[in-house]
């Protein structure tokens, strides 16, 4: 193991040689002493050379994706100065790159690393790992634990506004190594946004018939989410520009309605019994199908040219448009009639949420 350890941190400018980092993948899967893996890992952090720290929190970085993960986290967690890297300066500068700059990189991944372990110790979930994790609301059809589901919210938010932090400069993103850090970062950073877009969808179909206390806290990650999608726009944009070197196309993206705001906040400011009205309000219109006589109407002519077009398309029968749900069954489209900014919360759960691409 400390063999390597230290091969996988040696000072040359590279990401973290593979077999090295195999090695290590394998034991820690295998059940190796964590103990003695991080007491090794912190003897590199003790050479205060940015090279080597980078590395070893690189390494770190994998092993807790693709080893034996909780096992690392339960270690990090009753081990909390493991990472700590608050007071990191490198002390041999590298020719031609800014040791200033390189020593805040080293600080600010850290920190991150560390988030990331308050956020496991919290909910014991890790959300970019694991998919369709037990335990989570955020990826349940209907939450069934709203303050859970908030607390998940809100942990996933954590980390994304930490990993965003990781702004590496042009100037330092001329080697391998600071590279891969910037590429693991992207990554947690994309599959974070996602999470954070579902969990929030979710939160909305639900905040009208939460409790106030819950309602008020919904708002705030809300007002969150939409400030932490900008930044997450202004991220991207840094990393389209190395679209080339990371090998893989950065994607626009997509996302609940940024602009709820002002409704959500009004609707909580309503009185109880106002609140309350609304929602029987919103429910009563959701079940009111949409009548016959709304339909335009067309020639025998016309009929006959859209029968022959839309053959293989929806049909419409008795005034509801027949969409194909799953498992092939006709689902009724009942077209709300609600305030404009109340549409984009109470629609059925196949309906698509408000999306704004961000051009590279």
């Amino acid at each position: 193991m400390e063999k390597a350890v230290y091969k996988a941190t040696r000072k040359d400018i590279v990401h973290p040689k593979q077999k090295h980092v195999d090695t290590l993948l394998q034991m820690t899967l295998s059940g190796a002493s964590m103990e003695e893996l991080f007491m090794l890992i912190q003897d590199r952090f003790s050479e205060a050379n940015w090279v080597i720290s980078f590395k070893a929190l690189i390494l770190t970085h994998i092993l807790m994706h693709e080893g034996n993960g909780p096992m690392i986290y339960d270690y990090l967690i009753h081990h909390p100065n493991s990472l700590d890297m608050t007071r990191f300066r490198d002390r041999y500068g590298t020719k031609g790159v800014s040791e200033f700059e390189q020593s805040k990189n080293v600080r600010t991944y850290a920190s991150y690393l560390n988030d990331k372990v308050l956020a496991y110790k919290a909910i014991r979930i890790d959300h970019v790992t694991q998919k369709n994790p037990a335990g989570s609301q955020i990826y349940l059809k209907a939450p069934t634990d709203i303050k859970f589901m908030l607390l998940e919210v809100s942990t996933v938010q954590k980390q994304l506004h930490s990993v965003l932090k990781n702004r590496f400069d042009s100037e330092t993103l001329d080697n391998e190594t600071t590279f891969s850090a910037f590429r693991y970062c992207l990554r947690d950073m994309l599959k974070l946004f996602q999470v954070m877009n579902l969990g929030v969808m979710k939160m909305l179909k639900v905040y009208f018939e939460m409790r106030e206390e819950d309602m008020r806290r919904a708002l705030d990650l809300y007002k969150r989410f939409v400030k932490l999608t900008d930044r997450t726009d202004e991220y991207l944009k840094i990393a389209r520009q190395f679209e080339g070197i990371f090998g893989f196309s950065i994607p626009n993206l997509t996302h609940a309605p940024l602009s709820l705001s002002k409704a959500l906040e009004d609707f909580l400011n309503m009185p109880e019994a106002e609140r309350r009205a609304t929602v029987d309000e919103m429910k009563s219109v959701a079940k009111k199908p949409e009548s016959p006589s709304s339909a335009p109407k067309t020639s025998a002519s016309q009929s006959s040219r859209q029968q022959q077009q839309q053959q293989g398309r929806p049909q419409q029968e008795s005034g509801f448009v027949r969409r194909t749900g799953t498992g092939g069954r006709a689902k009724p489209d009942y077209g709300l009639k609600l305030k404009p900014e109340f549409m984009g919360l109470s629609g059925s759960e196949s309906s698509p949420p408000a999306t704004r691409a961000q051009k590279p």
